[in-house]
């Protein structure tokens, strides 16, 4: 085997989002050792849980559940200019696009590497995510701009947005198998850098609803 196959592999950037209060890692981390619970009442903003409800969840048309898990903040307060993308494909671009760059900026500071130092660099990108809720949400939605749904809701572009905006050098890919597809994003993160195709990678989970 090679030196490369069998040297370790250190994690030197991190960042996530989770439901409540477990916005960073260390929040995160706090709030499994309290032992808390992220479920509440649905914000009222998201939808009218009252108006969907039914006791009789097999109904068509109804939600059987009033509380949920979710994700603090408003995902519209995205700072498009700054990634360089305009008002009018921001809007088009599924949350977890515009999640997925901020986190990879919030990642990059945790390591204390910037911005210039990985542009034009071989560094990969493996995004496992299977929710695309998004993308059904423009498309019934007759006053959404078309023009940028297609970028900004395929899966490809998940990768792709992150390799551009960063100029990473390496693969980049944005892997579906459902479930499993952040363990399965990892496995393939972690072959890159054992066969020498990528120097760095970020290796990202994402599953988020619009709803």
């Amino acid at each position: 085997m090679t030196d490369r196959m069998t040297e370790p592999i250190a994690v030197i950037g991190l960042d996530a989002k989770y439901p409540c209060d477990g916005d960073t890692p260390e929040k995160f981390y706090e709030f499994l050792l309290t032992g808390r619970s992220a479920r509440r009442p649905v914000p009222p903003e998201r939808y009218n849980a009252d108006a969907f409800w039914h006791p009789d969840n097999h109904r068509d048309g109804v939600i059987g559940g009033k509380q949920g898990h979710f994700i603090q903040g408003n995902v519209r307060a995205f700072d498009a200019p700054f990634f360089s993308i305009t008002p009018a494909e921001a809007a088009s671009m599924d949350p977890q696009q515009r999640m997925l760059l901020e986190c990879v900026y919030t990642a990059l500071e945790s390591s204390g590497i910037t911005m210039d130092a990985v542009a034009g660099s071989q560094t990969g990108v493996y995004v496992g995510a299977f929710i695309w809720d998004y993308r059904d949400v423009l498309i019934k939605d007759v006053d959404a701009p078309m023009m940028y749904t297609g970028s900004g809701t395929i899966p490809s572009t998940l990768a792709g947005r992150v390799n551009w905006f960063y100029g990473f050098r390496g693969p980049a890919m944005s892997i579906d198998t459902a479930c499993s597809s952040s363990m399965v994003a990892l496995h393939q993160a972690i072959i890159s850098l054992k066969a020498g195709d990528s120097d760095m990678v970020w290796s990202i989970s994402k599953k988020y609803s619009s709803h």
